[in-house]
């Protein structure tokens, strides 16, 4: 009795992630391949550029600060995170590199470095010295929260427009 392609996708369809998860082992064992074999090292690499930059940008922004006033660095921040996201949305097509999306989190990310790093003392030396503690575990907990909100929602907007366009 041969199972037919439509019964194999009606399967998947009913099935949890772990019952997937163990077919694609199940699958990997018997044949002895794994399509993703180098692709976690690769991922992992490829954002090695975005974190260099990040703490680059963490390290100049008090000296940037002792430039230009906090709201023209947090403008100018602001504007160089939104240009990395404008890029970032050019590595939506057939035709986007991998260079093309390490040049946009690099400069997403030299951008967000300054408006978290001048953020957080905004606000840390805002508050009474003996409440500085408090203030500071504020904007984490706010940095944080907002971060895994964003992953949320647009994760969620990701999956049903890609869902959408499967069906």
């Amino acid at each position: 009795m041969a199972i037919t392609k439509s019964e194999v996708m009606e399967w998947i369809d009913k099935a949890t992630m772990l019952e997937i998860s163990d077919l694609v082992k199940s699958l990997e064992e018997k044949y002895g391949i794994s399509a993703a074999a180098a692709m976690p090292l690769a991922a992992g690499l490829a954002t090695v550029p975005w974190a260099l930059s990040f703490v680059v940008g963490s390290l100049l922004a008090p000296r940037l600060a002792q430039r230009w006033p906090a709201h023209r660095l947090l403008a100018g921040a602001l504007l160089m995170s939104a240009i990395g996201f404008a890029l970032l949305l050019a590595t939506n097509h057939e035709r986007a590199t991998l260079p093309v999306l390490i040049v946009a989190t690099i400069v997403m990310s030299l951008g967000m470095a300054p408006v978290f790093t001048i953020g957080t003392e905004i606000v840390v030396t805002s508050a009474p010295p003996e409440r500085a503690g408090a203030a500071s575990a504020m904007a984490e907990t706010a940095s944080e929260f907002s971060g895994a909100c964003g992953i949320a929602i647009f994760g969620s907007l990701g999956t049903l427009l890609y869902r959408e366009r499967l069906l």
